[in-house]
């Protein structure tokens, strides 16, 4: 009887020993404290925070944003994205597709990461 009780109690709750195996998942993820942001003074910038917007809508804004900041004479454009729900348009951001969008309006800029819900476009 005992042994019907163990096989029970291991089935529910596993052996209690920790995966110390040579073949566990040994995965270092970069915790908030590692990840450098450059400090940027937003001051003169245009803000726009696009927290509970589509991507698609946001993307628009924010070309419209660093248009209309260029001909206003402002230093650039401080967008807060968020950094749990807005990864998509933080990704959008800082990867490579705004970059591409902005040389082709010939507007020279520079994408900064200013914190980890916020990015920066800083106009030259």
């Amino acid at each position: 009887m005992s042994n019907r009780r163990d096989e029970r109690r291991r089935m529910m709750h596993g052996n209690a020993r920790k995966n110390s195996s040579k073949r566990r998942n040994r995965q270092s993820h970069p915790h908030h404290s590692e990840i450098k942001y450059l400090k940027v003074n937003t001051n003169g910038m245009k803000h726009r925070d696009v927290h509970d917007i589509s991507l698609h809508t946001a993307k628009q804004y924010i070309v419209e944003d660093v248009r209309d900041a260029k001909s206003d004479g402002k230093n650039g454009v401080h967008v807060i994205h968020g950094h749990n729900s807005g990864t998509t348009i933080r990704d959008w951001m800082r990867n490579g597709p705004l970059q591409q969008a902005l040389e082709d309006r010939k507007i020279v800029h520079s994408i900064v990461a200013v914190g980890a819900g916020s990015t920066a476009i800083i106009l030259a």
